[in-house]
């Protein structure tokens, strides 16, 4: 192969990758946080450690992301109840669960959000809280490790 050509090419790589690089999403930033007042009064799905969790050492972890609380490091799981008023409620009843790409659990925006809107329009929601892998202790590790946010 001809070097020009060759060096054209690995130059136009280069620059599709800076490109691509200046591109990335910003980092958001993450403030700790204790769980919002929704969550108090949670349903245990365990009594005591949940099966697969006896060795865990991570600590759940909340904080504040952009609009948003997220949960990691996860190992309680919970079903926190959004019950509609008697007058609203239609005897439908459905499971919110979170996503957040396996590392966090989008609490307020995919969880308490569509349960609010679900329970003012007559139907039971329950939020699951739901065990994710483990994350760094650190924020700042976590950031590090992903993209929040995004």
């Amino acid at each position: 192969m001809n070097a020009k050509y060759l060096s054209a090419g690995i130059l136009g790589l280069a620059l599709s990758c800076a490109v691509a690089f200046a591109q990335a999403p910003p980092r958001m930033a993450m403030t700790p946080m204790d769980p919002p007042p929704e969550m108090k009064g949670a349903i245990l799905l365990y009594k005591g450690v949940a099966p697969g969790s006896e060795n865990d050492k991570q600590k759940e972890k909340w904080a504040k992301v952009t609009d948003d609380y997220v949960a990691r490091n996860v190992t309680v799981p919970t079903l926190t109840s959004f019950l509609p008023s008697k007058d609203k409620a239609t005897g439908a009843a459905v499971i919110v669960a979170p996503g957040g790409g396996f590392q966090v659990l989008a609490m307020k925006n995919e969880g308490i959000d569509v349960a609010r809107y679900l329970s003012e329009h007559g139907i039971a929601a329950f939020v699951l809280k739901y065990r994710i892998r483990a994350t760094p202790e650190s924020e700042q590790e976590m950031q590090a490790e992903a993209w929040i946010g995004t």
